[in-house]
């Protein structure tokens, strides 16, 4: 109920405007618009628990645990990662379950990174904006996030969307969660 209402602000452009097209496909249909912005949302959604789960363990708002899970998608490409392991083919039961660990693997370390943003900053910064705490974070991970933005890069030019791509893409961004 929190944080559905807040996702437009939240999400990247290109996420907040397929959320926008979902709910107006089903606002379309006569649905009433709170409801279709919680069915369009579902998939997105699910991010509260994670988000709870850190604002508890970190001992800070709701808001501010948000502002910086939605931020990291925007400098580390979740987004673009969840949607290749989307599109991967589940042909076979193993399929499937390389899928789904993918995909499991990226919502974890996109909370434990959000853990490690907020840890770095220190209990005493509540006020700064999750874009202000990233790039500090950053900062002290220069070499690991530069060569994760080649090995993105590469990917994005080769088009390469299969396991082994997001295998050593999940491995790199593991790798940023204690590299300071």
């Amino acid at each position: 109920a929190w944080l559905t209402p807040r996702l437009p602000t939240l999400l990247a452009e290109h996420e907040a405007t397929a959320l926008t097209q979902r709910r107006e496909s089903l606002t379309a249909l006569g649905i009433d618009d709170a409801l279709a912005l919680q069915v369009a949302a579902g998939d997105i959604a699910v991010a509260a628990l994670d988000i709870a789960e850190v604002a508890s363990g970190c001992e800070r708002s709701l808001a501010q645990v948000a502002d910086v899970y939605f931020a990291l998608d925007r400098h580390l490409s979740f987004g673009w990662l969840r949607e290749r392991a989307q599109a991967l083919p589940a042909d076979t039961h193993w399929d499937l379950l390389a899928r789904t660990t993918t995909l499991d693997d990226l919502d974890r370390l996109k909370r434990a990174l959000t853990v490690s943003v907020l840890q770095q900053a220190g209990p005493s910064v509540r006020e700064d904006s999750a874009d202000g705490l990233i790039e500090r974070w950053r900062e002290a991970r220069h070499a690991p996030l530069e060569r994760f933005g080649r090995m993105l890069a590469d990917q994005r030019a080769a088009g390469a969307t299969g396991l082994s791509m997001l295998s050593v893409a999940t491995r790199e961004i593991g790798m940023l969660e204690h590299a300071a």
